[in-house]
């Protein structure tokens, strides 16, 4: 799969692809933190659940120029895709406030 990417200088966001795996324990933990630091329910995401998301390509990665996490989000299908809603979106802590997308 090619994948779609955008530089805005600072950041690159472009659709997670397999070679992304490595940060899925990294993306579980920052919506686990981010849930528990707002005291909300969101559901814990698994590492192989986000990892499964950017396998199926339904998942978008932002990076710093330097490597670390930046951002993440992916969506959800159903209804043989008639459906769609976006999930998961979260941003670094170092990273907000710093108009990243």
């Amino acid at each position: 799969m090619s994948s779609i990417q955008s530089f805005d200088g600072e950041f690159v966001i472009q659709v997670a692809e397999e070679g992304h795996q490595h940060y899925a324990a990294e993306i579980s933990h920052l919506i686990e933190e981010s849930a528990r630091a707002r005291d909300i329910g969101i559901a814990k995401r698994t590492p192989e659940y986000i990892a499964r998301k950017m396998q199926e390509g339904k998942a978008i990665i932002a990076l710093h120029n330097d490597g670390r996490l930046a951002g993440f989000c992916y969506i959800e299908t159903w209804t043989h895709g008639k459906y769609v809603a976006n999930s998961g979106l979260i941003v670094a802590p170092e990273f907000r406030n710093r108009h990243l997308g």
